[in-house]
């Protein structure tokens, strides 16, 4: 019998590593980050139909009610999500239908937990996902290049959700703690390297066990606002420190974190510079933003201090606050029967 459903559970990154380069004839810019999936995940449910149509349901998870009790003072538009022909899981459905010649449609459940205008890449993760779980649905092998050419068109960070990377094994007791639902534990985790626009990318060695605490204040960030009112440092910093291998290095001697963004996202929102104060006001390290903001994070020393970290966090309003570890890619497809 044919497979007609899978599930996914699209992973969240961070960047631990972000500096610009240079301005781009096409408006985009050069650069250089490092970026490391973590466990905070979407969930994602694709049904291949006989129909034509690309239907697409998506909703915050567990419900926007509970979105709003969290972010109490955030603007009302912080919870809108785009129509679903504009959603990119959707552009990714028909990009994939196109270049693959395949009939019939998909429905598609989208229950959103990575917060949107974070820097996370949620948008980017969920589309790359969708390719994949079109591939298992439709018989195309999940590393046919077309695959990959269409997550460069729909997106920068497409691509680093799509594709594996060179991984060192995860230890399993730090890999349980983000929940068996992603299916972490035993497996391993991805870091990359990207250039150009964020579409080039040279795989990494992942670095040590890491655990992270994620800040998303109650303000998202516009990207493309963002880089407006960046500027091209004379002086760039290197990545020269995350191309070497960090497996067996202790997790304090990693380069440090570091986001040229952080700078003009400063200027834009207040809430970055309250972020960054509150993640190093309850003992973490090298706090930071990830992406084009408004989530802040740093690193914590154990499993146990990140959640603690968390939870005082939380409990000071301080925004939507979480703790993470690394995770793998690509995103597991599992069947449903």
């Amino acid at each position: 019998m044919k497979c007609t459903v899978v599930e996914t559970h699209p992973p969240a990154k961070l960047n631990l590593y972000l500096e610009l380069l240079g301005k781009r004839a096409d408006g985009y810019h050069d650069l250089e980050t490092v970026m490391i999936a973590i466990g905070h995940r979407d969930r994602l449910r694709v049904t291949r139909t006989e129909h034509s149509s690309i239907s697409l349901e998506c909703r915050w998870s567990p419900s926007v009610a509970v979105w709003r009790q969290r972010l109490p003072s955030a603007a009302p538009d912080t919870f809108s999500l785009p129509p679903a022909a504009q959603n990119l899981v959707t552009r990714a459905l028909e990009r994939f239908r196109s270049a693959f010649g395949v009939g019939g449609g998909f429905r598609v459940e989208l229950d959103k937990r990575i917060p949107a205008g974070a820097g996370m890449g949620g948008a980017s993760s969920d589309a790359a996902s969708a390719l994949l779980a079109a591939a298992a649905l439709c018989g195309v092998e999940p590393n046919d290049p077309r695959l990959l050419e269409i997550a460069a068109d729909l997106g920068s960070d497409v691509p680093f959700f799509l594709r594996p990377r060179a991984e060192a094994v995860a230890d399993r007791a730090t890999a349980a703690d983000e929940g068996a639902a992603a299916g972490e534990c035993g497996r391993s985790t991805s870091m990359a390297l990207a250039a150009g626009r964020g579409e080039r990318l040279t795989a990494l060695i992942a670095a040590p066990k890491l655990h992270f605490v994620v800040i998303y204040p109650p303000e998202p960030l516009s990207t493309p606002r963002v880089f407006s009112h960046c500027q091209v440092p004379a002086d760039p910093q290197s990545a020269a420190g995350w191309t070497l291998p960090l497996g067996g290095k202790d997790r304090r001697e990693i380069p440090p974190l570091f986001n040229r963004l952080s700078e003009p996202a400063r200027e834009i929102s207040g809430w970055i510079e309250k972020a960054l104060r509150a993640l190093e006001g309850v003992g973490l390290r090298g706090a930071t933003m990830t992406g084009s903001g408004s989530a802040c994070f740093a690193l914590a020393d154990s499993a146990r201090a990140a959640r603690r970290a968390a939870a005082l966090l939380s409990a000071r309003r301080t925004g939507l606050c979480f703790a993470a570890v690394p995770a793998s890619l690509p995103a597991t497809i599992r069947t449903m029967t």
